[in-house]
């Protein structure tokens, strides 16, 4: 019993003797480190009729969030989730097309936080998927890979609205 009242006493004064705020100065929020902020925003890419939105929001310093559609006229197409995170040192990017299975694809490359490629050998279409800075307000995608022993590539290139 007496360890005990001599320990709790010693932990207030521990915490009496922490530094405090100035009166005068509020506390200064903490202040998340932004991941990849080039991507975080509202995209857009305006075809006429049919037009590809994506919006990536970050959760915390090991997630970003992001959610993408296709509009044709006045109906949604394609409704994709998905997530880019940080497991141990490694970065995924895992998406969801309306109602298939989650797919994840493995960060092979990373220039300088730039332009980001993630790759899954296994999945049937795509194999791999790029993020990239584009100019000032603008974001470009690459999926590609092959389809029946035949490679494809699609480019995507975005607007920040």
């Amino acid at each position: 019993m007496k360890v005990f009242f001599i320990a709790a006493f010693a932990l207030a004064i521990l915490s009496c003797n922490q530094p405090k705020q100035q009166a005068d100065k509020p506390a200064e929020p903490m202040q998340e480190k932004l991941v990849f902020p080039w991507l975080i925003g509202n995209w857009m890419i305006d075809y006429g009729e049919t037009n590809i939105y994506e919006s990536w929001k970050q959760q915390d310093e090991n997630m970003l969030i992001g959610e993408g559609y296709v509009i044709a006229g006045k109906d949604t197409v394609v409704r994709e989730d998905m997530r880019m995170q940080r497991i141990g040192n490694q970065w995924v990017f895992i998406a969801k097309i309306n109602e298939h299975n989650p797919v994840l694809f493995t960060c092979t490359q990373d220039s300088a936080g730039m332009k980001l490629l993630f790759e899954n050998p296994e999945h049937d279409y795509p194999q791999a998927i790029t993020y990239g800075k584009g100019k000032a307000d603008e974001l470009f995608a690459v999926v590609n890979g092959m389809v029946k022993g035949k490679a494809k590539r699609e480019d995507y290139f975005y607007k920040k609205y």
